[in-house]
């Protein structure tokens, strides 16, 4: 769903980039279409990379893959955790239309959660059609099968306990398995960096990177940011817990690392559209909250986009500004690939940004439980229960001053109209969503992972 459409002129520039990246592919087609690879690293916050700026040497792998490609410098997840984030990223629709917003409910001893409905198509339905394998490799116990994540995936594991090295190899060993006969689409979600923190590499410099804690670098204590939770901060070192973090970033940066050394191994690499992305960031105290599923504030919202195409059809490498979504990605895929346009999505794609004309009509739509943002130009305009928020995010990228306190008046209350009328065009969720229990092992996951 669009706030506005492309100029004529723009629209035009747009398909004539989007078919120079297709044209290798009509002239001189290969023996099959690419593989297409999506790595999501769960909680990776977009301003720990290194093409983002960040001064320590946390992403390595993920910058050199991002200087073979494009990295987007405004690329916004759906919502602000795990499950309806991915939701949108499988089926292209926002939050409020696939249905899936709510945490995780208790009632009485058992935890209920919502689940995918059956009836709206997903991502890897559309690659099997259009001739694809389709392989995931999966490590997070909010996508489990019964929750409807893994339709349309011909190779489905959820390897349990295992980290971000481990899913590699897991997802190589599948990949060999499935062969060279038909293209490969495949999702490997890595879950290392979030909460608890505890998966680390001993080699890191401790002179970039700061010590975790003053006994034990591997883990920092579930006491600690329990405290931390509580409405005073006093006393609390939320460097060491940020150190703890960039420790996980930097070790499942290393994990991307070996994937792509393992598919030029394989012979995969120079034909394999590659993304790595997130579904939301993670806050360390800029609004008051540690963690995420808060509101939509960018140090949750904002999530890195690293694109990077096969040889043979390299776009023009480097950032791109466009704002866009989680909720797009997939049929931006789809485009690249080759596929057909996905009929019935709010999502729209991007691919015309991948070949290089930018786009400043496009926006972003978030959700949390308890809000809803625009991101549109140099804007973002929240309601969160009745209240409105409004920045400047080129004058205030931190968003520190909300221009909507002394009263939303002007910008504001056209941004605020836009999100309005957004919100009532969003199409109601399918009524076949419904809900699983969880077993009591997936419910001591979910606390060992902070959601209970």
């Amino acid at each position: 769903m669009a706030i506005s459409d492309l100029h004529p002129a723009r629209r035009a520039a747009r398909a004539l980039a989007v078919a120079a990246l297709l044209l290798p592919l009509a002239g001189c087609r290969p023996a099959r279409s690419p593989d297409v690879v999506v790595v999501l690293v769960d909680t990776l916050r977009a301003d720990r990379l290194g093409v983002e700026g960040y001064p320590l040497p946390a992403t390595p792998a993920i910058d050199a893959v991002a200087r073979e490609g494009v990295h987007f410098t405004r690329a916004y997840s759906a919502s602000t955790w795990t499950k309806p984030a991915i939701a949108s990223l499988f089926t292209g629709l926002h939050p409020s239309e696939h249905g899936i917003r709510r945490q995780l409910r208790e009632t009485g001893h058992k935890v209920r959660s919502q689940r995918l409905p059956e009836s709206l198509p997903t991502l890897a339905e559309q690659f099997r059609a259009g001739g694809w394998t389709t392989l995931g490799t999966v490590r997070q116990v909010n996508l489990r099968e019964k929750y409807g994540f893994s339709r349309g995936f011909d190779h489905w594991e959820m390897p349990r306990g295992a980290d971000a090295f481990a899913m590699v190899d897991a997802f190589l060993a599948s990949l060999d398995r499935a062969g060279r006969d038909k293209p490969v689409f495949g999702y490997l979600h890595v879950i290392d960096v979030h909460w608890p923190y505890e998966e680390r590499l001993p080699d890191l410099a401790e002179d970039a990177f700061g010590p975790i804690g003053p006994e034990d670098r591997g883990h920092v204590e579930r006491e600690a940011i329990q405290a931390a939770r509580r409405e005073k901060f006093a006393g609390f070192d939320v460097a060491a817990l940020a150190a703890a973090y960039d420790h996980g970033v930097a070790f499942t940066d290393r994990a991307i690392g070996q994937l792509v050394e393992g598919l030029r191994q394989r012979g995969r690499w120079k034909d394999t559209l590659f993304v790595v992305t997130s579904d939301h960031g993670e806050g360390f105290l800029e609004h008051g909250r540690l963690e995420h599923t808060f509101a939509p504030y960018d140090e949750v919202a904002r999530i890195p986009l690293v694109v990077r195409l096969p040889e043979r059809r390299a776009p023009p490498p480097g950032a791109r500004r466009s704002i866009v979504s989680l909720t797009d990605l997939g049929p931006t895929l789809l485009e690249l690939a080759g596929l057909p346009p996905w009929e019935g999505v709010s999502g729209r794609s991007f691919a015309g940004v991948v070949a290089g004309t930018e786009d400043d009509g496009r926006s972003a739509w978030i959700e949390s439980e308890d809000a809803r943002a625009l991101r549109r130009g140099d804007t973002k305009v929240m309601r969160r229960w009745r209240r409105v928020h409004f920045w400047n995010l080129a004058a205030d990228p931190q968003e520190r001053h909300d221009l909507a306190a002394g009263g939303c008046e002007g910008p504001c209350a056209e941004e605020h109209r836009r999100l309005q009328a957004f919100a009532h065009a969003l199409r109601p969720p399918p009524g076949d969503a419904g809900a699983a229990a969880a077993t009591d092992d997936e419910v001591a996951e979910l606390r060992a992972l902070g959601y209970l």
